[in-house]
C-alpha cells in the first residue's frame, strides 16, 4: 500500500487499468487507494500458475497448447465457455487446474474491453517487466552505488531514455493515440 499512496502523493493519477500477477497484496493495495481502476491478471503470470499445478505431469504441452487457445478467441464470452470447458476436461485428473481455471480466468480478460492495438500489449506485465530486467542490469554493472541518490540518478536516466525512445519511435509499442 505505501507504494501507491507515495505515488498518488507525488502527483500519480488518470490511472485506468493495474496490470499485476494475483498477489494478494497488490490487488488489496490497488482497491484502497487506486479506487474503480480496472484489474488486468497477467496472463503469462496466470499460465505459469496453472502450469504449476501440474507439477512433473506430461501433459504440460497440451495444457500450455489449451491454455494459449483460450486467449486467442475474440469474445470474452467465448472465453469463458471455453475455459469452463477445460476445467471440466481436466477436473478429474488435476483439480487444481480446473479450480484456477474457474476462480482466476475472469481476472485475465479485461483487456478483451480495449481496442485490438492495446489488448495485445496489456495483457501481461512483459512490458514493464522487460523495463525492470533492463534497470537490474544496469545497476549490477554500477556493483556499489556511493549513496541512494546515485542509484536513483541512474535508474531515472534509464527511464527517461525510454520514455523519450517510446515517444520517438515510428511504430510505438503502446499506442495510446490510436496512431499506430
Amino acid at each position: 500500500g505505501q507504494l501507491f499512496r507515495d505515488l498518488k502523493a507525488r502527483g500519480l493519477n488518470g490511472v485506468e487499468m493495474l496490470i499485476s500477477d494475483a498477489h494478494e497484496g497488490i490487488q488489496a493495495a490497488a482497491r484502497r487507494y487506486l479506487q474503480g481502476v480496472s484489474w488486468q491478471r497477467c496472463r503469462i503470470h496466470f499460465m505459469r500458475n496453472a502450469m504449476a499445478k501440474l507439477g512433473g505431469s506430461k501433459d504440460k504441452a497440451q495444457v500450455g497448447r489449451e491454455l494459449k487457445e483460450l486467449f486467442t478467441l475474440s469474445e470474452k464470452e467465448h472465453c469463458r465457455r471455453a475455459a469452463e470447458e477445460m476445467a471440466v476436461r481436466w477436473a478429474s485428473k488435476c483439480p487444481a487446474l480446473s479450480q484456477q481455471l474457474r476462480t482466476g480466468f475472469e481476472d485475465c480478460l479485461t483487456v478483451h474491453d480495449l481496442p485490438n492495438r492495446l489488448k495485445r500489449r496489456l495483457h501481461s506485465t512483459n512490458m514493464v517487466e522487460r523495463v525492470m530486467r533492463e534497470i537490474k542490469r544496469r545497476s549490477d554493472a554500477v556493483n556499489i552505488f556511493p549513496n541512494e541518490a546515485s542509484c536513483d540518478r541512474l535508474i531515472g536516466a534509464h527511464l527517461m531514455e525510454r520514455q523519450e525512445t517510446w515517444l520517438c519511435e515510428t511504430k510505438r509499442y503502446l499506442d495510446l493515440d490510436g496512431r499506430e
